[in-house]
């Protein structure tokens, strides 16, 4: 099953016409960034039913994007590749941990100076 969406994948890149992009190049974009993902998460039967099929879908459109910008010669399309791909990334990091995601994400707040004074004094 394939989990990019080709008009997706187009929309990314700036929509440029099939004779400029063919839909064969994004296909092969979209089997790249599919295994890619298959072998990141370790499972190869994602399927529509999963919780996360959905951002399984995005995380291969913006991956496939980012391998499609980064074969186009066009201004801003290594910057634009390169935020696909980040963005690409810490979804799937996100998905594949999702405890340690939260846990890197968690602060505190510092105590008052009162509030630590008090404690002091109690001591």
């Amino acid at each position: 099953m394939v989990y990019g969406v080709q008009a997706q994948v187009r929309k990314l890149i700036g929509n440029p016409n099939t004779t400029d992009v063919a839909n064969a190049d994004i296909d092969t974009a979209i089997d790249g960034a599919d295994s890619f993902i298959k072998s990141f998460t370790k499972k190869n039967d994602w399927v529509s039913t999963d919780d996360e099929y959905e951002a399984i879908e995005t995380i291969s459109d913006y991956l496939s994007a980012h391998y499609m910008l980064l074969s186009r010669n066009t201004p801003g399309a290594v910057d634009r590749a390169k935020e696909l791909k980040e963005t690409a990334m810490e979804m799937l990091k996100a998905l594949h941990e999702p405890f340690a995601m939260v846990a890197l994400k968690y602060r505190t707040s510092p105590l008052k100076d009162d509030a630590t004074k008090s404690l002091e004094a109690k001591e």
